[in-house]
């Protein structure tokens, strides 16, 4: 049995490999058209800036279909098993269709493991290097050149501007402090900001009352550390490149920063799921097999696996995006894709068992 497993998980896996080269080959191909002037110009025959414009390029790709790649390489190795008359014996040695997955737990195991990794670090590579490439037709790039952070904790609000070569400096600050109600008390603006250990130090400070409109100039004022800085740098980048801990944290912010915490959540339980994405493929695939026994319908099962396919892609970019705005809960974001695609492939297998296809 276990022989048996491990057998049939690297064989799926070893299509699954061929299938990732050949689309990384084709995007690294692709991407060239859309370098940047500047990149093209100064290339020679075997460039390194533009072959590594080209890897950055097809990793995003690669991050956004994987699973689209898993789909392909399982519907190959399942019509290799059914033109080879494979697929009868396992049938008849014991494993219904449902008994079949048992055959890909560590497929499963490693598929998601890579998956989830190339959501984690391909992104955050992809931007650091196209950034360092100056290729700034990269969308998510322009997340990363802002300077200004808002920081939210509780009611008090406080806008700040980074110093480009201190990260414990901060310029043109303003310190709002609101009521339980919202309704403003007063307002600091101040030059500078350096974050100690413990408190934060203002300088050249106009403090303006909203009660009585006075104003007031102090040459320095301290507070203690009201928001958190722990995450800041994180805070003007695409959720797609933050790493998966800083998410979280992010999630747990109240407003801070130029995105909404429900963007991040849901990023946050997207990219989680990353592990469980490949099991929702293949079992699609395995409830789709009596197509292809069924007088060796390749083209119907191709269409089934694409149309199928394309629609979980769809959805799972829907359901992040309408998880980002908070109108379903973001742990759906990532993992009722899955959920889909498990019901309707239990549907299909249990419809194949009565009939005893």
């Amino acid at each position: 049995m276990k022989k048996t497993t491990y057998f049939f998980s690297l064989q799926l896996l070893y299509r699954v490999f061929f299938v990732v080269i050949i689309h990384m080959i084709l995007s690294v191909i692709l991407s060239l058209s859309t370098a940047p002037n500047h990149l093209i110009e100064n290339a020679d025959f075997l460039s390194v800036d533009l072959l590594r414009f080209s890897l950055a390029k097809a990793m995003i790709t690669l991050s956004n279909l994987f699973t689209f790649d898993i789909l392909i390489a399982t519907s190959i190795y399942f019509i290799e098993l059914n033109y080879n008359n494979m697929l009868i014996p396992i049938l008849t040695a014991g494993y219904s269709r449902f008994n079949m997955l048992r055959l890909f737990i560590p497929a499963f195991i490693v598929l998601g493991s890579i998956n989830f990794s190339i959501l984690e670090y391909a992104q955050r590579w992809s931007d650091s290097t196209l950034r360092s490439l100056k290729a700034t037709d990269f969308e998510f790039l322009n997340y990363s050149n802002k300077k200004s952070i808002w920081l939210q904790n509780g009611t008090d609000i406080l806008y700040l501007e980074k110093d480009e070569y201190d990260n414990r400096l901060y310029h043109n600050t303003k310190f709002f402090k609101r009521n339980s109600e919202g309704h403003i008390l007063y307002v600091q603006k101040s030059k500078n900001m350096i974050k100690k250990k413990k408190t934060m130090l203002f300088s050249h400070v106009n403090t303006y009352f909203m009660d009585d409109l006075k104003h007031r100039y102090e040459k320095e004022v301290q507070h203690p550390i009201l928001f958190s800085f722990e995450a800041i740098n994180f805070l003007n980048l695409s959720p797609n490149n933050i790493p998966i801990s800083r998410l979280y944290t992010l999630s747990q912010t109240s407003h801070s920063g130029i995105v909404s915490p429900f963007i991040y959540k849901a990023s946050f339980y997207n990219r989680l799921s990353g592990f469980i994405k490949p099991f929702g493929v293949i079992i699609l695939v395995i409830s789709l097999i009596p197509i292809v026994r069924r007088n060796s319908q390749y083209g119907l099962f191709f269409l089934s696996i694409t149309i199928l396919g394309f629609s979980s892609f769809l959805l799972d970019k829907i359901f992040v995006l309408i998880a980002g705005h908070g109108i379903i809960a973001p742990y759906f974001s990532g993992n009722i894709t899955v959920l889909l695609q498990v019901i309707v492939a239990t549907a299909l297998l249990l419809r194949h068992e009565k009939l005893g296809k």
